[in-house]
């Protein structure tokens, strides 16, 4: 029960930041599993064909073509789809392309979130069509669609405020129960950014290859699924990391002393503020909450997660305790210590 309880706060942090990803304004998901799959493959549904069942595409190329017929929904994860038929479902996707010929006709719905979405001229789409993304870049001759079912301007800014104060909630939450790990990961932040930067940018561009080589074989797509939230815990955590650095800068500005908790939800609420409002700037703004988020999870990655410090440059150590202050490093150097001829005394002699 001990051990159970050390994982709790773990549990809650991985399934408030869950909830927190799905965002708002998704179909619900149908209730029964999907029938057909297609995973890094490839599928064709010429003229004429018909497709009775819900179709899942993870990280695979599918081509609906003109005069075929899709019964069913279409969920797409980080693939490619090409639709010139019709399509008697909704379509959800997360990542990757999608693209509607002229002939295409879709009678449900269209959710998107990070996905390169084109329409040709003569496109159908009975239902409304949904970004969950801001930010990224407009395609010529469509025009940008909403982030959630056509919200207005006041709702926008309410879920807007509302993902600053989630994500400071979960600051304060995660510096409750683990202050040192917090602490030790903001210490990288600050002794090696371009380290931490670098090896996050690594870890981003390598991480897909290795779940897609997961869910290749088919029995290691739950392994898959683990890296995945696992991947976006550390990524939370370096966010909070960073929080507390930019809560601890703010106190010291003003000349207080603030606990970790508060540290790091107040840092954490200006620095997701900020970015997220810099994030509105077309083409690049989304850069500047990237790269931070990089640091974060390079910053993480180097401490394990906060269970062990990495070393920082000489130029950032700690200062010495009161043990060793005595210890006259400071004005020695190297060559003086080769060149002395006394030999070392002993105190106790």
């Amino acid at each position: 029960m001990n051990g159970l309880r050390r994982f709790l706060p773990w549990i809650a942090l991985l399934l408030i930041a869950l909830l927190l990803s799905t965002g708002s304004g998704g179909s619900v998901a149908h209730a029964a599993a999907p029938a057909k799959t297609i995973i890094a493959n490839t599928f064709t549904l010429a003229d004429g064909e018909m497709l009775n069942e819900d179709l899942t595409i993870l990280a695979g190329t599918v081509t609906l073509e003109k005069g075929s017929t899709m019964n069913g929904n279409i969920s797409l994860a980080g693939g490619t789809l090409q639709v010139a038929g019709l399509v008697k479902g909704n379509i959800t996707a997360t990542g990757g392309t999608i693209a509607l010929k002229s002939s295409a006709h879709v009678t449900g719905d269209i959710s998107l979130t990070g996905v390169a979405f084109s329409r040709a001229d003569g496109a159908q789409v009975d239902g409304s069509t949904q970004s969950l993304e801001r930010g990224l870049p407009a395609i010529p001759g469509i025009p940008e669609v909403s982030w959630s079912r056509g919200l207005n301007p006041f709702w926008e800014a309410v879920w807007f405020l509302a993902r600053i104060f989630i994500f400071s909630a979960l600051a304060v939450l995660a510096a409750m129960f683990f202050p040192r790990q917090l602490e030790r990961t903001s210490r990288a932040i600050v002794a090696q950014p371009l380290t931490g930067g670098l090896l996050g940018l690594l870890t981003v561009v390598v991480a897909p290859f290795v779940v897609l080589l997961l869910l290749i074989t088919i029995i290691l797509s739950p392994v898959a699924v683990l890296g995945v939230l696992a991947l976006g815990l550390i990524i939370l955590f370096g966010w909070i990391a960073l929080g507390l650095e930019t809560g601890r800068r703010l106190a010291s500005a003003m000349s207080q002393e603030w606990a970790v908790p508060l540290a790091a939800g107040l840092g954490t609420l200006l620095l997701t503020f900020v970015l997220l409002s810099i994030n509105f700037i077309p083409c690049i703004g989304w850069v500047f909450p990237f790269a931070a988020g990089l640091v974060g999870l390079g910053a993480a990655l180097l401490t394990v997660i906060g269970t062990r410090d990495y070393p920082a440059p000489l130029g950032l150590l700690p200062s010495l305790s009161p043990a060793d202050a005595n210890v006259p490093l400071a004005n020695t150097s190297s060559t003086d210590l080769m060149t002395s001829s006394e030999p070392p005394t002993d105190p106790q002699i």
